[in-house]
């Protein structure tokens, strides 16, 4: 009988131990956190490119654009520029009515991403 207590208090032991030991990425629980994104930054190079780059470019840069981008090569600084007057690229990021969500079967872009993408689009979008 003391061996089988014995064994439950030590298997209620291991369960609290594992159960009590839970750690998270505050980064993936929480990608807004304030700090991280910063919307009035809106330079191309160092703000805008780098999300095109992580968001877009896996279908949308010039080697893939034919085969999986629907021939949308957004790498391109003019094909990027005529999207983006057409209103087509913000449509397309905030997943609004009568455009195809972007990107494809991923998800939404953080809601700071689309504002830093809309303070460009706002300030001129130029790409230097």
């Amino acid at each position: 009988m003391k061996k089988e207590l014995k064994i439950s208090v030590f298997a209620c032991m291991l369960m609290l131990l594992y159960s009590g030991c839970y750690f998270d990425n505050a980064e993936n629980l929480y990608p807004d956190l304030p700090g991280d994104c910063d919307p009035t930054q809106v330079a191309y190079q160092t703000n805008i490119k780098p999300i095109i780059q992580q968001t877009c470019y896996t279908c949308h840069n010039s080697a893939n654009a034919t085969a999986l981008g629907s021939g949308i090569d957004l790498e391109n600084k003019t094909t990027l520029g005529q999207y983006v007057n057409s209103g087509a690229f913000l449509g397309s990021i905030e997943h609004s009515p009568g455009y195809v969500p972007m990107p494809d079967g991923g998800g939404k872009l953080t809601d700071c991403q689309i504002e830093t993408i809309k303070n460009w689009i706002n300030d001129g979008a130029s790409t230097n």
